[in-house]
């Protein structure tokens, strides 16, 4: 068997291997939209994710969370995000050690020790998701007095990128609960 019949007869074992384009997932029991919430964008919410949470999707919880799709246009939930840079500083006491020496007649060594505050500042990124009922039929957006079936806040010292993980997969874990109907 050769040529155009050979291509044919792949194709269906090849949509068996292979997810098949247009092909709904057959795992998928809740979809979501994720919205970015920022007021300088018009009308404040822009669609999509963080690259970050993009990335950890697509490598991650996909997988961890097979139930739960992305998919903008079947959506009953709307996760809702938004991040912000928070400064901190703290104040620690350093201990500070000296030591003199005095050679001569006589050979003697002194050390003195003292605290002395010092002061470090940095910046803690804070991520922050909320998880909202949309009901496709009468409903293309979220109202303002509408509140969140769902919120949670993560926040991470020296990198953005644990926040926005967390973040997404606690909004996850939540919609694969079963609790939401």
């Amino acid at each position: 068997m050769s040529g155009p019949l050979k291509s044919l007869l792949a194709l269906p074992l090849l949509c068996i291997a292979l997810p098949c384009l247009g092909q709904e997932k057959p795992s998928c029991k809740v979809y979501f939209a994720v919205y970015w919430a920022d007021s300088q964008v018009p009308g404040g919410y822009a669609p999509g994710m963080h690259k970050e949470q993009k990335n950890w999707y697509e490598k991650k919880l996909r997988k961890k969370f097979p139930d739960v799709c992305l998919d903008p246009e079947k959506a009953t939930y709307a996760v809702v995000w938004g991040s912000e840079f928070k400064p901190f500083s703290f104040t620690v006491p350093i201990y500070h050690q000296a030591v003199t020496t005095v050679t001569g007649d006589v050979n003697a060594q002194a050390t003195t020790g003292w605290y002395e505050d010092q002061t470090y500042q940095s910046k803690t990124n804070n991520v922050y998701m909320f998880v909202f009922p949309l009901k496709r039929r009468s409903e293309s957006s979220i109202s303002s007095d509408q509140r969140p079936l769902y919120a949670t806040h993560q926040e991470s010292w020296w990198t953005y990128r644990a926040a926005h993980r967390h973040a997404l997969e606690e909004v996850l874990k939540f919609l694969s609960s079963g609790t939401v109907k």
